[in-house]
C-alpha cells in the first residue's frame, strides 16, 4: 500500500538524508569560528539552509507527495516497455563521432 511504501522509504532512505545532511552541516561549521564576519554569516547561512532542506526532504515532501499522490509517484512502472538490447547513448541520442 501507499502508506507502507512510504514507511519503508522513510525508514531507509531518511537515514542517509539525515546522515549526509548533519555531515555537510558540520562540515561548515568551522565557518562559525571565523574572525571575518562575512565568512561567519556564510557558515550561519549554510548551515540554516542545510537544516531548511533537510526538514522538507523528511516532513515537506512526504506530506505532499501522501496528500495529493502525483501521478509520477503511483504510475505503474511494470507496464513500462524497456528495450534490453538499447544502448544508454542511443536513450540519450548520443551520436559517436570519430
Amino acid at each position: 500500500s501507499f502508506e507502507e511504501s512510504t514507511r519503508a522509504s522513510m525508514a531507509t532512505i531518511g537515514r542517509s538524508i539525515i546522515i549526509n545532511a548533519v555531515t555537510v552541516m558540520a562540515g561548515f561549521s568551522p565557518l562559525i569560528l571565523s574572525g571575518f564576519t562575512s565568512i561567519r554569516f556564510f557558515g550561519y547561512l549554510t548551515i540554516i539552509s542545510i537544516g531548511s532542506c533537510l526538514l522538507g526532504a523528511l516532513i515537506i515532501i512526504p506530506a505532499i507527495i501522501f496528500r495529493f499522490r502525483p501521478v509520477f509517484v503511483t504510475k505503474d512502472l511494470t507496464k513500462t516497455k524497456i528495450n534490453k538490447n538499447e544502448k544508454i547513448s542511443d536513450l540519450l541520442n548520443i551520436n559517436n563521432v570519430a
